[in-house]
């Protein structure tokens, strides 16, 4: 049996947060911001997300908020703090972890509002939000200069990138998760959903009691270094016919490492892959690839058809036993409970449209996508636009 360390609540006023970005906020309803309708959220401040998945650094770090393994959570309801269950919620074709008692217009429920509606028959806590200045916490990291290469013992490419084929009017989110596995635990913060998806989404910290996190530990960490990079690489000249169902690309062009190209192919661009802290509190490297936008790939006569997306760094390594999904994390608790040794557990991915491929013999990991022909695009979503 362990017992998570113990942590004493830090409470941090705004003007003593060296390096914090704050902001001027407003209350918002659908479109965007921070809840803060129904009877109170305006004047609340923003700031830059806090770190809730530990991470490793194999060079350089990062300026993170807080200091690591503690917290300070004094947001109010519907300025920095709402409610919520753990009851998983479904928004259009996303199932998140919780169910939250902020409306689908940005307004709060209050505690008996929460008890008997939406959260009915379930234990209510509290969530205390990202980008507010009244909430500081930071999960554990190791490093800067913790040792290159890191051995990627996980990697999670995005599932908007498996699942479907988008056009080339599309405007696209481009994700990359590596994971180590460390040799001592983490502690992380567990995550709960707020408000809102894509541009507007929203996340905070689960917690109970006026303010104690709930946390977790783990062995695995994001891979965190400034030397990745992204290839986007047209396969052929011309369109295809895009698959309904998993089907390998075909192609099979040979990578040149001294020129960090597919050989025979058709090279867009090959661009630093920057790690962003996401709302929800891990790092992710991630690219807006606007293709209605990009010129075409020259000597290809069209957008449409196969491309090869390839992550790569002399600070990451993969290898044969690199898993093709994220790892799973064990369930969290409040602060000071005591709970048995976490095993090694991961997810399972089900039926990929598109399936990512790990290159242990060039240390790289790429995915093979088929770009349909225009269809005069969409609105923009939380992984892009509209396929």
């Amino acid at each position: 049996m362990k017992t998570l360390k113990q942590f004493q609540p830090k409470l941090l006023a705004t003007a003593v947060l060296v390096g914090l970005c704050v902001i001027s906020g407003s209350s918002f309803a659908a479109k965007g911001g921070i809840p803060g309708g129904g009877g109170g959220g305006g004047g609340e401040t923003t700031s830059s997300n806090n770190l809730s998945y530990p991470a490793i650094f194999p060079s350089t770090g990062v300026t993170l908020n807080g200091t690591k393994g503690l917290w300070g959570l004094a947001g109010t309801l519907g300025n920095g703090m709402s409610y919520g269950c753990a009851v998983p919620e479904t928004i259009g074709t996303t199932t998140y972890p919780n169910t939250s008692c902020v409306n689908p217009d940005g307004t709060y429920m209050t505690l008996a509002q929460c008890s008997t509606s939406v959260c009915a028959g379930s234990t209510v806590e509290e969530i205390y939000w990202q980008k507010n200045s009244a909430n500081v916490w930071q999960a554990d990291s190791v490093g800067p200069s913790a040792g290159s290469p890191q051995t990627a013992t996980h990697l999670d490419w995005g599932d908007n990138l498996e699942s479907v084929s988008w056009s080339a009017s599309s405007m696209i989110r481009v994700e990359t998760g590596p994971f180590a596995t460390l040799d001592s635990l983490q502690t992380g913060f567990q995550m709960w959903h707020v408000f809102g998806q894509g541009t507007t989404e929203l996340w905070g910290v689960r917690a109970v009691n006026s303010n104690q996190p709930y946390l977790y530990e783990s062995l695995y960490a994001f891979i965190n270094t400034p030397t990745a990079r992204l290839n986007m690489t047209k396969l052929e000249s011309g369109a295809s016919t895009c698959p309904t169902t998993y089907t390998p690309s075909g192609f099979n062009p040979l990578w040149n490492s001294s020129t960090n190209t597919w050989n025979n192919t058709f090279l867009q661009r090959d661009i630093p892959y920057t790690a962003e802290l996401a709302i929800s509190g891990k790092f992710v490297y991630g690219y807006v690839w606007n293709l209605r936008k990009d010129p075409m790939p020259t000597g290809a006569t069209s957008k449409a058809g196969w491309w090869r997306l390839t992550f790569y760094s002399p600070e990451v390594e993969f290898t044969s036993g690199t898993s093709l999904v994220p790892p799973t994390l064990p369930d969290a608790i409040p602060a000071g409970t005591t709970i048995a040794a976490v095993p090694a557990a991961e997810e399972s991915d089900t039926g990929p449209l598109y399936l990512p491929v790990i290159d242990s013999v060039n240390n790289l990991t790429y995915i093979d996508i088929c770009i349909t022909e225009s269809n005069g695009g969409g609105g923009k979503g939380g992984g892009g636009s509209k396929p």
